[in-house]
């Protein structure tokens, strides 16, 4: 699924907006060599989702792994306080799924309100499913100079997420978060863990991620090397 380029339109609608989007029963698509930007999400509903690329896949029958590759992902904008905002989202793995040589940043919420999140912007989220998920040379740049943070009480930002049951191998990234934090359970995490014990389903397998947040660095960073990520 080559598209080259896709930019500049708002989503105005209560439900999931994205820039790509790949629905159930889909499986060896591949979305790669595309840039997208400067797309964002002004519905008022609460808890809407704005992201670049969203990958759903479920069903029965589903042969082969769905890739997302070479694409870059900048300029994603919730205009409501309590849009979620991600780069790339995916809700569902039934076979798997190969995440690799994406560079994502400049996710923002912006608008009236005031955010309040404990994970509002995340540049890559994995939302559960049963099919393995591998991330290699991926890089997230959550800036510091985010508009995001404004007056809120609870604000938290992940470079990449992991929720639920969804197996996961991550290599060679680089995950940068600098954005800022507010609230007892608002984290700037470069890695977030969420929904299961510490590190179940994340794979021995991998090794020689960055992670960088706004108070330490991580390097060469393997399976047995991630008590600083954060567990909620």
């Amino acid at each position: 699924m080559l598209f080259r380029s896709f930019s500049r339109f708002t989503h105005y609608g209560t439900s999931q907006g994205a820039g790509i989007a790949i629905g159930y029963y889909t499986s060896n698509v591949s979305v790669y060599n595309n840039t997208i930007y400067a797309i964002s999400n002004a519905s008022t509903a609460a808890a809407t989702q704005m992201c670049g690329i969203y990958v759903s896949q479920s069903g029965t029958g589903l042969g082969l792994a769905n890739n997302v590759y070479n694409n870059k992902i900048y300029s994603i904008t919730g205009q409501n306080a309590s849009t979620f905002v991600s780069g790339i989202y995916v809700y569902g793995t039934a076979v798997g799924l190969n995440v690799y040589n994406n560079i994502i940043g400049d996710l923002q919420v912006t608008g009236t309100g005031v955010a309040s999140s404990a994970n509002q912007i995340m540049g890559i989220q994995i939302a559960g499913g049963a099919g393995a998920v591998s991330l290699d040379h991926n890089t997230i740049y959550l800036s510091p100079y985010s508009n995001s943070y404004s007056a809120a009480t609870l604000f938290g930002t992940s470079g990449v997420l992991h929720v639920a049951g969804t197996p996961l191998t991550m290599r060679n990234n680089l995950i940068i978060n600098k954005m800022p934090n507010a609230g007892t359970n608002g984290y700037t995490a470069a890695f977030r863990m969420s929904g299961r014990p510490a590190l179940a389903n994340y794979s021995t397998a991998s090794n020689n991620n960055i992670f960088l947040d706004r108070k330490s660095t991580r390097l060469n960073s393997s399976h047995a090397n991630i008590s600083y990520a954060v567990f909620c």
